[in-house]
């Protein structure tokens, strides 16, 4: 290790220097102690002049060698004893500011050169007359930082110049800089941390810099573990997950499950968020515990890896299964058909707030009328959607983690100004709320007659809206760069906690204290939380359900993304990564599906997503029970670890498990 015998030595010649100012500090005591010997007790003149004339030289010498002990051992600035690098530039004073640089350092280097210090150039700016106007060179040898460090700074001469044709002095300068030699260090950083932006040049068209990528823009994205592995950081994967759930199930699903099941509904949403969190975070877990990587670098993983993987290859029906009916909640429930439908429903409510669906205005689809601002949102949100789905996972991510907080702050922020201003009302709507989940025909005039029907609502909204226990977050998860599953666990159990406690939970109480919910209003769907945000809001009517419109179209058009990456990855299950004309082919077919979703009716998309959503937990929460025992497991394995690391992640013991299995290649991938 040279690096270390370097170190070893300067630290060695430091303690030699000390060990030879005792030595001869001892040495100078014992002449006094001897000197003063002879004068007590020898009887010979001349033996007696002479250590006199000794013990005056040493007791001369004495202090001077305690000073120089003392200095010795004063702790030395570690910085001290490094190499240097210094520079040298001219300031003020034109050429002959570049002649005293100049001088400068070649009154550095003889003195370098008296040291026996070495001296390297390393780079160099001529003056025009002689001279520099900027020098750089490293110094090597013993202590030079600590001899040279207070040469640092600016460097004043006046002088008559050799430029000079009169004879008249100038005052000139230079700047000196002198720094340590810089550690040596290893900077490991993840591909996934590193964002890559192209940009042409802009101008009249035609010119050929429009056409080439001239400029490179890199940036450092996110802080990931070290050593850690996937395509997406923790924190990407965590948007990616709410992108699709938190989506118009927050403003439309929460209003439903109302409408229908009463205020009592919301608690037993909430319940079901609690259960979810764990939930999420058995998936979480298992998902990175079996994910795998294909042959061509694609993280995978999600219910059908640790089905197959955790539960054994018996059960690879399940997973299958599993697969088949996530591509179908893509296509036909969540990813498409319920979020396209709110989006436009929430367009039609702003743009054309009058219109009759019984008329006949508008486009005649199966004997009901569509608004034209149906029809055009949902061809301009299946235009936006194909542009996106070229990017791939990469491209969603990015999107994803841009737009899912800043949607989430402005959401959250209408409904916390809707309960400001009505802050006398939040106690009143949250013991409502609790009252009608026991007491549902009380509440709401016998319309919701029993417990059953305001839990059922509550539930489905709830799940339909978090999507605990429907297998789709794991399909993220597995992307993120960690190597620790129960951390991932951890981070996908907060995406329930902040779609369902936060989001959902804001939406119900702005609908409950402006009483949006009445039946008497006879309103359903986004109406209701349309009119909560014009009776709660401060400002006109337009204008709270522009708002409202903004976030519908904003929540929904991630879900639809979010659900792409979904289904996709089941659809990868089934035919494998490698058939980029079939996952193409099913991108289109997705697309097809985002633009004909404007054209059902809302019973009918509601009911389609229920169903599938039923058919994909299945086998999801199957393998859940199944595998409990695994999630367990490493959850105490994680905690003891933690704990023998003193509860410092950084110093934790590697994760024991084998991390090379989830590197190694499925059975599906053909060679």
């Amino acid at each position: 290790d040279q690096e270390r015998y370097v170190k070893l030595t300067k630290e060695y010649k430091d303690l030699g220097d000390i060990m030879d100012a005792r030595k001869r500090y001892i040495a100078c005591l014992n002449s006094i102690a001897e000197a003063k010997d002879i004068l007590a007790n020898e009887s010979d003149p001349d033996m007696k002049e002479m250590a006199r004339e000794e013990l005056a030289v040493n007791e001369e010498l004495q202090p001077r060698l305690e000073e120089e002990i003392k200095i010795l051992l004063i702790p030395k600035d570690p910085e001290d004893a490094k190499n240097v690098q210094m520079e040298i530039r001219a300031g003020t004073g034109g050429d002959e500011a570049c002649l005293f640089a100049g001088d400068l350092f070649q009154m550095y280097k003889r003195y370098c050169e008296s040291k026996g210090w070495q001296l390297s150039v390393t780079d160099v700016s001529e003056g025009a007359v002689g001279g520099y106007k900027e020098i750089d060179f490293a110094v090597c040898g013993a202590d030079d930082y600590g001899t040279l460090k207070y040469e640092s700074g600016v460097h004043r001469v006046q002088r008559v110049p050799v430029t000079e044709s009169n004879g008249r002095m100038q005052t000139s300068a230079a700047t000196v800089a002198v720094l340590p030699e810089a550690d040596k260090f290893e900077v490991s950083i993840n591909e996934g941390e590193i964002k890559w932006d192209t940009f042409r040049s802009s101008g009249a068209g035609g010119q050929n810099v429009n056409k080439v990528e001239s400029g490179v823009r890199l940036r450092y994205m996110w802080k990931n573990e070290k050593g850690a592995a996937g395509e997406l950081s923790s924190f990407a994967a965590l948007c990616t997950a709410l992108s699709a759930t938190v989506g118009t199930g927050n403003i439309v699903g929460v209003a439903t499950a109302i409408a229908t099941g009463g205020p009592g509904a919301v608690f037993w949403m909430i319940i079901a968020a609690i259960v979810g969190m764990a939930t999420k975070y058995a998936e979480g877990l298992l998902a990175v515990k079996y994910r795998t990587v294909d042959k061509f670098g694609h993280v995978l993983g999600g219910p059908f890896y640790y089905i197959e993987r955790g539960m054994g290859k018996k059960w690879k029906w399940l997973a299958v299964l599993f697969a088949i009916f996530g591509c179908l909640v893509g296509l036909l429930g969540i990813g498409t058909f319920t979020q396209v439908n709110s989006i436009t429903g929430a367009i039609q409510t702003f743009f054309d707030p009058n219109f009759d669906p019984a008329g006949t205005a508008g486009l005649v689809v199966a004997g009901r009328a569509i608004s034209w601002s149906v029809v055009v949102g949902g061809a301009l949100l299946a235009v936006l959607v194909c542009s996106v789905l070229i990017g791939g996972i990469k491209r969603i991510a990015a999107v994803a983690s841009r737009v899912v907080p800043a949607m989430i702050v402005v959401y959250l922020g209408c409904a916390i100004l809707i309960l400001v201003l009505n802050i006398t009302k939040v106690p009143e709507a949250l013991g409502t709320i609790i009252y009608a989940a026991f007491n549902p025909a009380a509440v709401t005039g016998g319309i919701v007659g029993s417990i059953i029907v305001a839990m059922q609502k509550g539930v489905a909204r709830g799940i339909f809206s978090n999507e605990a226990g429907l297998g789709s977050a794991p399909i993220a998860a597995a992307a993120a760069q960690t190597r620790e599953p129960v951390r991932q666990g951890l981070v996908s159990m907060t995406g329930t906690f902040i779609d369902t406690i936060v989001v959902c939970l804001m939406t119900a109480l702005c609908i409950v204290v402006t009483g949006a919910w009445s039946p008497d209003l006879g309103l359903q769907g986004v109406q209701i939380t349309n009119y909560a945000f014009q009776q709660g809001l401060p400002f006109p009517a337009e204008v709270s359900s522009f708002l409202l419109m903004a976030c519908m179209v904003v929540f929904g058009f991630t879900t639809i993304l979010g659900w792409d990456y979904y289904s996709e990855r089941c659809l990868e299950y089934l035919i494998g990564s490698r058939k980029k004309k079939g996952i193409l082919a099913f991108r289109w077919v997705y697309i097809l599906c985002v633009f004909a979703g404007p054209y059902f009716t809302v019973a009918a998309v509601w009911t389609i997503a229920d169903i599938v959503n039923g058919l994909m937990a299945l086998p999801n929460m199957i393998a859940l029970i199944a595998l409990s025992g695994v999630v367990a497991k490493e959850t105490k394995d994680y905690l003891k670890r933690l704990k023998e690391a003193g509860d410092n992640e950084e110093e934790m013991e590697e994760y024991s498990d084998d991390y090379s299995l989830w590197k190694s290649k499925p059975d599906f991938v053909q060679d």
